[in-house]
């Protein structure tokens, strides 16, 4: 949820902590508390961040210290409003209310660590701690910020560890999708490598006759014959002319027609459409020429 953006995700996950923890399930509330802390901090909301936060602290305190007064564990037959009430009847002979001052030997046993570690958060935290002969003392409110910063260094490591596992997850899934999409390229370019191996190659032919027998050619014309789709193309490039047919054979008589209609189409200055008119010109004059009148023909064939 982006900063400030309304929605009732942290009130629902914190009812839900509460409800949890109403029936004893303690380690599915502190689950949802943190849940909730942290969808009350997407959305801007430092207040219930504080609340949601020491309602966690001192659940976590219950939830690590069965034998901690007033904790559910050590009443787990009770329901919510019993615990209440006996908590409320029992505040009074609590051993560990927040008037009640710890020293650093009772602290560090509470929170299961060493009393050189003890030091070390009080400094990390800044806490003003008065120390006296008999040692340090600690209320009840500095003892479970101790309690808290110590769960974080504690669930440190396995956050950044679950972290990198969703980091490692989010990479073998965005590996997974780049192979399945090379995957299918090398399908694409088989099937284009199996069509141009069945393809069938282009050839060359030549035409030493035109169908006008007035029509001489100075020397035989090398055309190219390929297939185009489920027909074939003559091409004469060095006109820029083409014809389609259905045969090889076919494509290549169109051909004939196509140049010799092209030089009469010269002969009588008709324009034609292409960008390479004056160099078609060029070579229909220098490979075509007419028969003078009443020189002999003789026949043959492309």
């Amino acid at each position: 949820m982006r900063s400030g953006a309304p929605g009732p995700a942290g009130e629902i996950l914190r009812a839900a902590a509460l409800q949890s923890w109403s029936r004893d399930l303690l380690p599915e509330a502190a689950n949802l508390f943190q849940r909730a802390e942290t969808a009350f901090r997407g959305a801007g909301r430092e207040a219930e961040v504080f609340a949601t936060g020491r309602l966690r602290v001192l659940l976590h305190g219950m939830q690590e210290a069965p034998g901690f007064p007033g904790s559910i564990s050590s009443c787990p037959h009770e329901n919510a409003e019993g615990f209440r009430e006996k908590e409320a009847l029992s505040m009074a002979d609590d051993p560990t209310s927040p008037e009640e001052i710890f020293n650093g030997g009772a602290a560090a046993k509470i929170l299961g660590i060493q009393n050189v570690r003890l030091s070390r958060y009080i400094a990390d935290l800044r806490l003003e701690v008065p120390r006296e002969k008999s040692g340090l003392r600690i209320t009840r409110e500095q003892l479970e910020v101790l309690r808290t910063y110590h769960r974080n260094q504690a669930d440190g490591p396995r956050f950044r560890e679950s972290e990198q596992a969703r980091e490692y997850s989010a990479a073998l899934k965005e590996l997974g999708r780049i192979f399945r999409g090379l995957k299918q390229l090398s399908k694409e370019a088989l099937r284009h490598q199996k069509r141009l191996l069945q393809a069938e190659p282009a050839t060359s032919a030549v035409i030493h006759l035109l169908p006008d027998p007035d029509l001489v050619l100075a020397k035989p014309l090398h055309v190219l014959i390929a297939p185009n789709g489920n027909r074939y193309r003559a091409s004469f490039p060095e006109a820029d002319l083409d014809a389609m047919g259905a045969t090889r054979d076919e494509a290549l008589l169109q051909l004939r027609q196509e140049i010799a209609l092209a030089f009469v189409r010269h002969e009588r200055n008709v324009p034609f459409v292409s960008r390479n008119q004056p160099e078609r010109h060029r070579v229909l004059t220098t490979l075509i020429s007419r028969r003078p009148a009443g020189a002999a023909t003789g026949g043959g064939a492309a």
